[in-house]
């Protein structure tokens, strides 16, 4: 069973955000609560910040010496957003 969990627990964990996310998104489109219509430019710029902050995260600057001041960085510029 851990060894499945290793495998799969990623994928898991995204499906359960993503399914998440869902519902969310349904509830506000049912409730009519849309506070930003969402076009082309908007869902660009979160696909873009969503690939850089992957990319970031996902090791490339540990060769760095200030690579692990990044994610403090990067949670108080998300914070600020």
């Amino acid at each position: 069973m851990s060894e499945i969990r290793k495998k799969y627990g990623l994928i898991r964990n995204a499906i359960i955000i993503a399914l998440l996310l869902l519902v969310v998104r349904i509830a506000v489109d049912a409730l009519q609560l849309d506070l930003i219509t969402v076009t082309t430019i908007i869902g660009s710029f979160v696909g873009a910040a969503i690939f850089t902050i992957a990319i970031i995260l996902a090791g490339t600057l540990t060769d760095f010496k200030e690579s692990e001041r990044i994610p403090g960085e990067l949670a108080s510029a998300i914070r600020n957003l």
